[in-house]
């Protein structure tokens, strides 16, 4: 099963990006788990033999997280592949940033990951995130009110990190196909007992809220979660096209960085409209842009809220009736932003 869908899955991938080949250096992600092990198994035996393994020991089990690593550096030089590795006391950072150990980790890997990526000059990276992890991800961000974007997962390719491509040819992939590709295989393995810890909520969610769905609904429930996922990326990037398609035939964006303000956006769908004011806010650089922000913008265009609110980053969304702009965190000069226009009062 793992087979024939990551064939499949890959392929499909490459086709959207002409540089990830197998003659040319990649990135792949090691935990030593048996996901990564089977993907890079699998990649191997593919003729994928230009990898670069990497492997970041987060210091949380002591002597385990020391074996992990040097069962990782054993099993690339067996597949006579580079292989490197960084540890990070990632309990320490949690504490030092007031992170949770999650994203502490996360944030360790994501700059591992990027450090690597600028050493060897390479712009692929390949994870092992399957389709349960798939299913997990997407109930994980409805119950905290995600998008439609949000809603959509994991992308089989997608820039997660800056000039870094990350790939994920197991998306189609089972956990139980996965078992059975490192069963049929003999493939040997380290198990990370922190995955079934209940202080992680992905791991209550994985133990707890899946199996218990599975049980009111009398079926599997994470098939028609991956099945949501691929649909609602397919819906946003439509309405994506759609937003910027508008945003460029009604020349919205002029050279000073603006977004006009028009009859015929005003009239725009609500799903179109926050598309457009997304795009355009992500061109300026505002860096994590959300709800929030959105519907905010919207009420400005509404005549319905004050001419200025806070971004993120320190800047601030200006608004004078005839069109948006951003304020950055230092004072603008007169070439950067248009002026405002005392076209308006509030009552």
């Amino acid at each position: 099963m793992l087979r024939a869908k990551a064939v499949v899955s890959l392929a499909a991938i490459r086709s959207g990006l002409t540089g990830l080949r197998p003659d040319k250096t990649a990135l792949i992600a090691v935990s030593g788990g048996r996901d990564s092990v089977a993907l890079l198994h699998w990649l191997v035996s593919q003729g994928w033999n230009k990898l670069r393994v990497l492997h970041l020991n987060h210091g949380l089990r002591g002597r385990s997280s020391d074996a992990d690593e040097k069962f990782v550096q054993n099993l690339a030089a067996k597949l006579a592949l580079h292989c490197d590795v960084r540890k990070v006391d990632v309990a320490q950072l949690a504490q030092r940033k007031k992170l949770s150990v999650e994203t502490a980790g996360r944030d360790a890997r994501r700059s591992f990951f990027a450090a690597m990526a600028r050493k060897h000059r390479c712009q692929f990276l390949f994870t092992a995130h399957h389709a349960d992890d798939q299913a997990e991800t997407v109930l994980h961000r409805l119950c905290r009110g995600a998008s439609l974007r949000g809603a959509s997962g994991m992308r089989g390719a997608a820039e997660t990190i800056p000039g870094l491509i990350t790939v994920r040819p197991l998306l189609q992939v089972t956990r139980a196909g996965i078992d059975d590709y490192v069963t049929g295989h003999r493939l040997r393995f380290r198990d990370d007992a922190s995955n079934n810890s209940p202080a992680h909520t992905r791991n209550r969610v994985r133990h707890e809220v899946l199996p218990l769905m599975n049980d009111v609904f009398r079926r599997d429930v994470r098939p028609l979660l991956v099945r949501f996922a691929e649909h609602a990326e397919r819906d946003d990037a439509c309405l994506n096209s759609l937003a910027l398609d508008f945003s460029t035939r009604h020349r919205l964006e002029p050279p000073d960085g603006s977004l006009r303000i028009t009859t015929a956006l005003r009239r725009q769908s609500p799903a179109i409209l926050c598309r457009i004011i997304h795009q355009w806010l992500a061109g300026r650089k505002i860096p994590n842009v959300g709800n929030h922000e959105i519907e905010s913008a919207l009420l400005m265009l509404r005549d319905e809220s004050p001419v200025k609110m806070n971004l993120p980053g320190g800047a601030h969304l200006c608004c004078d009736g005839r069109r948006l702009w951003v304020q950055s965190a230092t004072v603008p000069t007169k070439s950067r932003a248009p002026r405002p226009r005392p076209s308006r009062q509030r009552k």
